[in-house]
């Protein structure tokens, strides 16, 4: 794999709408992106740029069309500590995993790779001392196939 940077670490990325803000259903009962959704991947899309993500870009898109690759995602939501603690100290309800579908649906459009190539590394939360700043920190990986295959064998043993 010549010329590849794997990984690649991005931060202070957009922090995504939760999913149930992110797909309301009309009155047919069908799902549909909604404004804050879209809102979010105008974002992450505008982010891409400023940051010159061109040679991420190319690179995932080469491995997943010449090589038998996946994509491995991790992800560190920050948060400010205010939002992840009560007054008296106790954890909020703050779930990170109903936020990942964004994350990825934001980076599939980007990168324009289908997400059915990325593979959940881990998603964190950790609170940071701004006062209301929400970010993702995303580090972007490659994984053979024939890796993750092993993988799913080894974890799955008890």
């Amino acid at each position: 794999m010549a010329n590849c940077s794997f990984p690649y670490l991005i931060t202070a990325y957009p922090y995504p709408p939760s999913l149930n803000k992110s797909y309301p259903t009309n009155r047919m009962g069908r799902r549909f992106p909604s404004q804050e959704l879209t809102k979010f991947k105008n974002q992450a899309k505008l982010f891409a740029i400023k940051q010159d993500f061109i040679a991420m870009i190319s690179d995932c898109q080469r491995v997943i069309k010449t090589e038998d690759t996946f994509l491995k995602i991790d992800l560190l939501f920050s948060i400010p500590k205010s939002a992840m603690y009560t007054k008296d100290q106790r954890i909020k309800k703050l779930d990170v995993d109903n936020r990942i579908k964004a994350v990825f649906d934001a980076l599939s459009d980007l990168i324009k790779v289908d997400d059915k190539y990325f593979q959940v590394g881990s998603a964190m939360k950790c609170y940071n001392d701004t006062k209301d700043d929400f970010w993702v920190d995303i580090k972007v990986d490659m994984i053979p196939v024939e890796e993750y295959k092993l993988a799913k064998v080894s974890y799955l043993k008890p």
